[in-house]
């Protein structure tokens, strides 16, 4: 093969897993990772964001207040902290879900793609919403605490995120949401530069060789 064609088909290869990289990316904003053990798949990561979402499953069934004593130092979930609603909001324009309405048709796909992500904590036949508190409180009385539910509700015709205030307590329905920061893990569209890096050297090397 000459210097010629094997530069340009290194060339076209690196283009190749760069664009295949960037498109993965573009598909996979959130995704399931491990947080204690391998194939556990307790977390979420937002890859725009760079936050990990602990599953609601942990702590389903917990007040808000016994949720964020987990977090502590020396408990399971120290590191982690109560989202806003503002995060819950990016969370889901991540997972590509349209937080300006909860028309069915919209969102349903999306939703329900995060809301199996996060852990479903309410089903009534097809009707799923995995529900958390959130660290706002609304100063009615008595005192309310914020809530959000990503939610696919075919009876209704409506999905997507909904937010709601109602007064703290352990519900079996309801989980929190707690997050942290993402460790600072290469995007892909990192590892196929350096594999298009790669691929020049071997280039050059071949070239000095000959």
């Amino acid at each position: 093969m000459s210097i010629h064609s094997y530069l340009t088909r290194s060339i076209i290869l690196g283009m190749i897993v760069i664009v295949s990289s960037t498109t993965h990316l573009a598909e996979a904003a959130v995704l399931e990772v491990d947080l204690l053990a391998p194939g556990d798949k307790l977390l979420t990561r937002d890859l725009v964001n760079r936050r990990d979402w602990l599953d609601l499953s942990q702590t389903q069934g917990l007040s808000y207040n016994s949720a964020v004593a987990l977090t502590n130092a020396g408990q399971p979930f120290e590191g982690f902290v109560p989202a806003t609603r503002a995060e819950v909001e990016t969370l889901a324009l991540s997972a590509g879900i349209d937080i300006s309405t909860e028309d069915y048709a919209t969102n349903e796909a999306t939703a329900a793609a995060l809301g199996d992500l996060l852990s479903i904590t309410y089903a009534s036949g097809s009707d799923t919403s995995a529900s958390g508190w959130l660290s706002t409180t609304v100063f009615a009385p008595p005192p309310q605490r914020d809530n959000a539910g990503i939610y696919t509700y075919p009876s209704l015709s409506r999905a997507g995120a909904a937010f709601n205030a109602t007064t703290d307590s352990a519900l079996a329905f309801v989980g929190t949401f707690l997050h942290r920061a993402s460790p600072n893990v290469p995007e892909p569209s990192t590892f196929a530069l350096a594999a298009l890096g790669l691929l020049g050297l071997g280039w050059f090397t071949r070239r000095r060789k000959r």
